[in-house]
């Protein structure tokens, strides 16, 4: 039998924002106001869609982040380190009560990225400013991997995590063999850019076609795909990959 505790809460709830209030949670209000992630299945050619399922023209470039808040949305274009806005009373010597509110203090602000190797131009609380000091940069304060850090990247710093844990990843592979450009999504070390798989992708399958393909038919199908489809077609239509993969 599922009971309730002191405040009304089931006690086999798995709900995030209540789970955030029982345990004390500091960031209880952005797993609250959390925008919500309801479908992460990812199909493939072949696949048995279901209906009433829309599949987006181009997979998303970034995994779904599930902390990105719908109160206070403006933290979700920059750094603001879990700060939102809070609201008060002010009460005058009638006892007349008015709301006020309180913004965070944000500036705008260029951090260096060592591993991106490029200036990041957004807007910053102090807080992170503070914490990006102390953590000894920009990609120590967005690749470590402490709760509360991820709950409060944010949308924009959640997706420079990925560009930054995606360098520092391509950069030890590089270390190891200097002619790779770069990880496919499987693992797979590819020593080509994308231009020559695209070029090798396009003999490929022109030799494959009755009808002859042009080359612009063939950039309007798959000039847009990421390198790693481009990968994946060059195995479908059985290219030699020997000189492409490690």
């Amino acid at each position: 039998m599922i009971g309730t505790g002191m405040i009304g809460v089931r006690w086999m709830s798995s709900s995030a924002a209540l789970m955030a209030r029982n345990t004390n949670d500091k960031y209880y209000k952005i797993l609250k106001q959390a925008k919500p992630v309801f479908d992460t299945t990812h199909f493939r050619e072949g696949d048995v869609i279901p209906q009433q399922v829309k599949i987006p023209l181009q997979p998303a470039a970034y995994p779904d982040y599930h902390y990105e808040t719908q109160f206070f949305k403006r933290q979700n274009r920059g750094l603001y380190g879990g700060r939102q806005r809070k609201r008060s009373k002010t009460c005058s010597e009638a006892g007349n009560k008015n709301l006020r509110v309180h913004l965070p203090n944000i500036h705008k602000a260029t951090l260096w990225s060592s591993t991106l190797e490029q200036k990041i131009k957004t807007r910053v609380s102090t807080k992170v400013l503070k914490t990006v000091d102390r953590e000894g940069g920009l990609d120590n304060y967005l690749t470590k991997d402490k709760p509360a850090r991820v709950k409060t990247l944010g949308a924009l710093g959640w997706k420079l995590r990925y560009d930054v844990m995606k360098a520092q990843e391509l950069k030890s592979a590089q270390a190891a063999n200097p002619e790779v450009k770069f990880i496919a999504d499987d693992g797979s070390l590819v020593l080509k850019n994308k231009k020559y798989l695209l070029n090798v992708l396009f003999y490929q399958l022109r030799r494959q076609s009755y009808t002859g393909l042009t080359r612009s038919e063939f950039n309007k199908n798959y000039k847009h795909i990421p390198e790693s489809d481009v990968l994946q077609k060059l195995r479908e239509a059985g290219a030699d990959l020997r000189n492409i993969v490690a």
